[in-house]
Protein backbone atom coordinates (compact mmCIF):
# COMPACT_ATOMS: atom_id res chain seq x y z
CA UNK A 1 0.00 0.00 0.00
CA UNK A 2 1.36 3.54 -0.95
CA UNK A 3 0.67 6.54 0.56
CA UNK A 4 -2.15 8.72 -0.24
CA UNK A 5 -1.44 11.37 -2.34
CA UNK A 6 -3.44 13.80 0.23
CA UNK A 7 -0.89 12.21 2.95
CA UNK A 8 2.42 12.69 0.69
CA UNK A 9 1.67 16.38 0.49
CA UNK A 10 0.64 16.93 4.36
CA UNK A 11 3.86 15.14 5.33
CA UNK A 12 6.21 17.39 2.94
CA UNK A 13 4.39 20.23 3.93
CA UNK A 14 5.18 19.26 7.60
CA UNK A 15 8.51 18.57 6.79
CA UNK A 16 9.22 21.85 5.09
CA UNK A 17 7.23 23.79 8.09
CA UNK A 18 9.36 21.91 10.45
CA UNK A 19 12.73 23.16 8.50
CA UNK A 20 11.24 26.57 8.49
CA UNK A 21 10.75 26.65 12.38
CA UNK A 22 14.22 25.54 13.01
CA UNK A 23 16.04 27.72 10.72
CA UNK A 24 14.33 30.88 11.69
CA UNK A 25 14.95 29.78 15.48
CA UNK A 26 18.61 29.23 13.94
CA UNK A 27 19.09 32.58 12.56
CA UNK A 28 17.80 34.39 15.65
CA UNK A 29 19.38 32.73 18.24
CA UNK A 30 22.74 33.36 16.25
CA UNK A 31 22.15 37.05 15.67
CA UNK A 32 21.61 37.43 19.71
CA UNK A 33 24.62 35.24 20.55
CA UNK A 34 26.81 37.54 18.64
CA UNK A 35 25.14 40.71 20.24
CA UNK A 36 26.27 38.97 23.57
CA UNK A 37 29.22 41.84 24.45
CA UNK A 38 27.74 44.63 22.88
CA UNK A 39 25.36 47.55 23.95
CA UNK A 40 21.49 47.15 23.30
CA UNK A 41 18.92 49.50 23.64
CA UNK A 42 15.43 48.05 24.09
CA UNK A 43 12.02 49.51 24.36
CA UNK A 44 10.76 49.41 27.57
CA UNK A 45 13.89 50.02 29.87
CA UNK A 46 14.24 53.49 31.46
CA UNK A 47 17.71 53.18 33.35
CA UNK A 48 20.68 51.15 32.35
CA UNK A 49 20.42 47.33 32.74
CA UNK A 50 23.85 45.11 32.99
CA UNK A 51 23.60 41.24 32.25
CA UNK A 52 26.72 39.46 33.06
CA UNK A 53 27.40 35.68 32.26
CA UNK A 54 30.04 34.44 34.45
CA UNK A 55 32.08 31.54 33.97
CA UNK A 56 29.64 29.05 34.65
CA UNK A 57 26.83 30.07 32.26
CA UNK A 58 24.66 32.05 35.38
CA UNK A 59 23.51 35.25 34.07
CA UNK A 60 23.83 37.84 37.00
CA UNK A 61 21.19 40.66 35.90
CA UNK A 62 21.84 44.24 37.52
CA UNK A 63 19.14 46.66 37.37
CA UNK A 64 18.37 50.26 39.15
CA UNK A 65 14.57 49.74 39.70
CA UNK A 66 12.58 46.57 39.51
CA UNK A 67 10.51 47.05 36.61
CA UNK A 68 13.64 47.10 34.62
CA UNK A 69 14.91 44.19 36.44
CA UNK A 70 11.90 41.89 35.50
CA UNK A 71 11.80 43.15 32.13
CA UNK A 72 15.60 42.56 31.16
CA UNK A 73 15.20 38.81 32.96
CA UNK A 74 12.19 38.21 30.60
CA UNK A 75 14.54 39.30 27.46
CA UNK A 76 17.11 37.20 28.57
CA UNK A 77 15.07 34.06 29.20
CA UNK A 78 13.94 34.62 25.68
CA UNK A 79 17.24 35.00 24.39
CA UNK A 80 18.54 31.88 26.04
CA UNK A 81 15.31 29.72 25.57
CA UNK A 82 13.12 31.17 22.85
CA UNK A 83 12.80 27.48 21.16
CA UNK A 84 11.61 25.73 24.49
CA UNK A 85 9.15 28.86 25.03
CA UNK A 86 8.11 28.68 21.54
CA UNK A 87 6.90 24.41 21.62
CA UNK A 88 5.74 24.92 24.70
CA UNK A 89 3.28 27.63 23.34
CA UNK A 90 2.63 25.48 20.21
CA UNK A 91 1.44 22.38 22.72
CA UNK A 92 -0.37 24.90 25.04
CA UNK A 93 -2.51 25.83 21.90
CA UNK A 94 -3.05 22.51 20.40
CA UNK A 95 -1.20 23.17 17.18
CA UNK A 96 2.31 21.55 17.53
CA UNK A 97 1.54 19.04 15.31
CA UNK A 98 1.50 21.76 12.52
CA UNK A 99 5.44 22.24 13.52
CA UNK A 100 6.32 19.10 14.73
CA UNK A 101 4.70 16.84 12.86
CA UNK A 102 2.44 14.02 13.22
CA UNK A 103 3.50 12.31 16.39
CA UNK A 104 2.40 15.60 18.39
CA UNK A 105 -1.45 14.85 16.99
CA UNK A 106 -2.94 13.12 20.15
CA UNK A 107 -1.03 16.27 22.48
CA UNK A 108 -2.78 18.50 20.06
CA UNK A 109 -6.17 16.98 20.76
CA UNK A 110 -5.97 16.73 24.43
CA UNK A 111 -4.83 20.41 24.60
CA UNK A 112 -7.90 21.34 22.56
CA UNK A 113 -9.98 19.23 24.67
CA UNK A 114 -8.69 20.79 27.49
CA UNK A 115 -9.31 24.37 26.62
CA UNK A 116 -12.85 23.76 25.53
CA UNK A 117 -13.05 22.00 29.42
CA UNK A 118 -11.45 25.56 31.05
CA UNK A 119 -14.21 28.04 29.32
CA UNK A 120 -16.64 25.27 29.61
CA UNK A 121 -15.87 25.66 33.56
CA UNK A 122 -15.20 29.80 33.34
CA UNK A 123 -18.54 30.20 31.62
CA UNK A 124 -20.61 28.11 34.19
CA UNK A 125 -18.58 29.81 36.78
CA UNK A 126 -19.25 33.20 35.52
CA UNK A 127 -23.03 32.90 35.17
CA UNK A 128 -22.96 31.51 39.03
CA UNK A 129 -21.22 34.50 39.79
CA UNK A 130 -21.19 37.45 37.12
CA UNK A 131 -18.27 39.92 37.38
CA UNK A 132 -19.08 43.22 38.54
CA UNK A 133 -17.53 46.18 36.70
Amino acid sequence: MGISKSKEVLLNSSMQNKILFILILIQIHCAVLTSQDKSISLAGIRDKVTITIDTWGVCHIMASNEEDMFYAQGWNAARDRLFQFEVWRLQASGTAASVLGEKELKRDIGARLLDVYKRQVLLEYLSIAPIEV
